[in-house]
């Protein structure tokens, strides 16, 4: 099986919402990337640490991943796993905004600025520019980041050396490295054995064969099954960098959907 094809790239800018000097970061995404892979791409390309839930908001739309908690309390969630950027953001100046932790509730304006054909660029590049570190993770939103930035400013404040404890060391708010930002375990954010693509392409078995069908008929199995996949693609995460380990992380996700069915004679499939 080969990677989808890559239509084109989007050339994103993705700022911080309401922090001055901004916050904001120029990245480059496969067209073809679901809003979950999205998410880890922000993450990387922001610096942060993936601690806490997220969701996308596209108008009156919500974009996140399965959690048992929006069950509980009635969350009308779409699966990020299931939308590619593409179907969101169709043409330039278009945005979507990205929310990071519920509780500091740090919201991202994600806007499209280009349109790239996949010739036009380094593949090896997540990130092409920005601005500023992104805030200490649960440092209390933006009024506890700005109080932040007061006490790590004055040595003298009789909170400066809890919070240089409590942040591991200091903090300089105006870092920014490329070099950090791209530094990728794999050797191409557009190879076939990038870990995003080999995301992508388990999606495209996964997401686009089985759970649509099975969110409108056996909702209980597409939430257990949804949860298996991701726990299969976490598990073999550290092996797709290889052809060997490729092979290793269709073959589970394969294993996991087989174990949700039976089949007949035929080879149809059947839920349990």
């Amino acid at each position: 099986m080969g990677v989808l094809p890559l239509r084109h790239v989007y050339q994103l800018h993705v700022s911080l919402n309401d922090i001055e000097p901004a916050i904001w970061r120029r990245i480059l995404v496969p067209s073809e990337v679901t809003l979950d892979v999205l998410h880890l791409l922000i993450q990387k390309a922001m610096g942060w640490q993936d601690e806490h839930l997220h969701q996308f908001i596209a108008g009156s739309k919500l974009y996140s991943d399965y959690h048992p908690d929006w069950d509980e309390f009635g969350a009308d969630f779409e699966d990020e796993s299931t939308v590619r950027i593409r179907h969101i953001l169709t043409s330039p100046n278009q945005t979507l905004t990205y929310t990071y932790d519920f509780g500091d509730n740090w919201q991202h304006t994600i806007r499209l600025e280009e349109i790239k054909s996949p010739d036009d660029v380094d593949g090896e590049q997540l990130c092409i520019a920005g601005e500023r570190a992104c805030p200490p993770e649960n440092c209390g939103s933006v009024p506890g980041y700005y109080q932040l930035l007061e006490i790590m400013a004055d040595p003298e404040h009789r909170d400066y050396e809890d919070t240089l404890f409590w942040l591991g060391g200091n903090f300089d708010p105006d870092f920014f490295s490329l070099d950090v930002i791209n530094s990728f375990d794999e050797s191409s954010m557009f190879d076939a054995g990038n870990e995003f693509f080999a995301r992508i392409e388990a999606q495209e078995i996964v997401m686009n064969q089985l759970l649509k069908t099975l969110k409108n008929t056996h909702p209980e199995t597409y939430h257990h099954l949804h949860k298996a996949c991701m726990q299969a693609s976490k598990d073999a995460r550290s092996e797709r960098s290889s052809d060997e380990g490729r092979d290793q992380y269709t073959s589970a996700i394969a294993d996991t959907i087989d174990s949700f069915f039976d089949f007949d004679e035929d080879g149809t499939r059947q839920v349990h």
